[in-house]
């Protein structure tokens, strides 16, 4: 499928995430460097517990996976006006390492990009089989990009990330590997939920309360829970 028509942008260190510069569904294209997650999730008609919980598991296993979080909010901020959780990218502060940290960065980011749906799901399990909820739609198709960005930088020794937007075709051997990776990254993060769930929980409850929290407000929680920090 054909990419969308939305510029680049070189990001800077750490920006809100512009959903225009995603894939399509079903496409493994654009494989823009992105530093930030940050979730369309603010609907009338949805529980905030639910939205609490969704960015409280980006935040925790962000953290978790030894990367920086500024802020998660439940209060609208970015172009998306809408709550969100604010890291920074691995990918993006790996682009000058080696290529197997470069790959390790990659599949963090993805982590990071599913945490929000599985802690989600745990919470409130959703049958996902034929259809995926809206809002998790960019979630997936964000840590899509970052899987297919590890399985090349892995088999092709001559792979660097684009500068610009362009469509990348991927192999049946590699569209494989991709299919595979993901599956593999999607069960590591379902297990990282488990393990770190009281402190997800405990940053739910208090994202509810103020509305917005820093990264060393879900540091305490999770130092409280006894969560590992890489």
């Amino acid at each position: 499928m054909g990419s969308q028509s939305a510029p680049i942008v070189t990001p800077p260190r750490q920006v809100l995430f512009d959903y225009l510069q995603s894939v399509t569904a079903g496409s493994y294209s654009n494989l823009t460097p992105v530093p930030i997650y940050n979730e369309s999730l603010v609907r009338p008609a949805m529980d905030e517990k639910i939205i609490a919980i969704h960015e409280a598991g980006h935040a925790v296993i962000a953290r978790v996976l030894g990367i920086a979080v500024t802020q998660v909010s439940m209060l609208p901020i970015g172009k998306n006006n809408a709550a969100g959780a604010q890291a920074l990218s691995a990918s993006w502060l790996a682009n000058e390492a080696d290529r197997s940290a470069q790959i390790r960065a990659a599949e963090n980011d993805a982590k990071v990009c599913l945490a929000g749906l599985h802690a989600q799901q745990k919470f409130r399990p959703t049958k996902v089989k034929h259809r995926m909820p809206v809002e998790w739609l960019d979630d997936f198709e964000l840590a899509k990009q970052f899987v297919v960005k590890a399985v090349l930088l892995e088999t092709d020794p001559a792979f660097k990330l684009p500068s610009e937007r362009q469509n990348i075709i991927l192999s049946a051997e590699a569209s494989a590997k991709v299919a595979s990776r993901f599956d593999q990254v999607s069960s590591d993060v379902k297990n990282m939920i488990a393990d770190n769930w009281p402190a997800i929980e405990r940053t739910s409850e208090t994202l509810l309360r103020l509305r917005t929290i820093s990264g060393k407000e879900v540091d305490a929680i999770m130092n409280k829970c006894k969560s590992y920090r890489a």
